[in-house]
């Protein structure tokens, strides 16, 4: 379902187009409620400069979810989130305004114990604020695929996740996405994000993630996005 909660911002009228930057990523493979990814790149500094957390983990129970993050010691805003219908797989977003460091710690908190941990984050310069213009989120088996509005000058993240079954497999995102991280946790959890600057016009995008030999397990993937405009 495509939810679009800031109508501001459509590179018209003088507004300069955002740019957009891929951090890093990380993975633990501990048992814990509580995960921290110390002293992590995080992007230039800048006034204004939005990180986006992408998180993808597998729970104990089916009924966790991400209680907060923070970057840096700055508290981040959920952007969007799901679980897995069929499994205990969560994947969410999350964002916050950091203006000072390059590096920080990354500190999320669940509501319930998680057996394998993931992120990626990116950094957006330009951006109207925090608040994403639009999100979407999209369950399909096997090839899942959110779908957002973006507006002129405007940036867009997608991360995709699921359940590899220790199969491991590349994926390659679909031009105009550019890859920030493509990797496996314990050799079983797909952890999969990108992102692309729309510099003209808006409209309606599908980041699209291409497995190169199809997706394992039924009801374990899935797929955010969200957009930002300037």
């Amino acid at each position: 379902m495509l939810t679009v909660t800031n109508a501001s911002g459509f590179g018209a009228g003088g507004i300069s187009p955002m740019t957009a930057n891929f951090n890093a990523y990380a993975a633990n493979t501990g048992s814990a409620s509580t995960y921290t990814f110390s002293s992590q790149a995080i992007g230039t500094a800048a006034t204004g400069r939005i990180v986006v957390v992408c998180i993808v983990a597998y729970s104990s129970t089916s009924a966790t979810t991400v209680s907060s993050v923070t970057v840096g010691g700055t508290s981040c805003a959920k952007v969007v989130g799901t679980q897995s219908p069929h499994v205990n797989f969560v994947t969410e977003m999350w964002a916050c305004q950091k203006d000072t460091g390059t590096t920080g710690d990354i500190v999320a908190v669940h509501s319930a114990g998680c057996l394998r941990y993931s992120y990626s984050s990116f950094s957006l310069y330009g951006a109207g604020g925090v608040t994403a213009y639009a999100t979407d989120v999209d369950h399909t088996d096997y090839d899942p695929i959110a779908t957002v509005a973006v507006p002129g000058g405007g940036v867009v993240v997608a991360v995709t996740s699921g359940n590899q079954g220790y199969n491991p497999k590349t994926f390659t995102w679909a031009s105009p996405m550019t890859e920030g991280s493509d990797f496996l946790v314990e050799s079983e959890q797909q952890h999969t994000s990108a992102h692309a600057l729309y510099a003209s016009t808006g409209g309606s995008v599908s980041p699209t993630a291409n497995s190169d030999s199809g997706n394992s397990s039924a009801g374990t993937w899935f797929a955010l996005a969200a957009s930002w405009g300037p």
